[in-house]
C-alpha cells in the first residue's frame, strides 16, 4: 500500500469507514509524503487529535483537522534526532 492510500485508510478507519476524502485531503496527504513525514507520526497525530476532541466533535470530515498536530509531531520527531530530511 502506498503512502497516500495508507493515510487515507488510517483516516477512514479512525473517523468512519463511510468517510470520503476530497481532493484537498489528497493534496494534504501528498504534501506530508513529500515532506517525508513518517506514517507513525501521522497515525499518532490522528489518534492524539481524536483523543483531544473526544465526543466534542465526532464528525470529522477532512484530513485538515489533523494538519497542525501532524506538523507539531513531525517537528518533535525531527528535534528528538529520530529522523532527518
Amino acid at each position: 500500500m502506498n503512502y497516500v492510500a495508507h493515510v487515507a485508510e488510517l483516516f477512514r478507519s479512525r473517523c468512519g469507514d463511510t468517510k470520503i476524502l476530497g481532493s484537498m485531503d489528497y493534496v494534504i496527504i501528498a504534501e506530508w509524503e513529500k515532506q517525508e513525514i513518517p506514517l507513525d507520526v501521522v497515525s499518532s497525530a490522528i489518534d492524539q487529535t481524536l483523543q483531544y476532541l473526544g465526543d466534542a466533535n465526532p464528525s470529522i470530515d477532512s484530513v485538515s483537522t489533523f494538519q497542525e498536530k501532524v506538523k507539531q509531531n513531525f517537528n518533535a520527531w525531527l528535534q528528538n534526532g529520530t529522523g532527518s530530511l
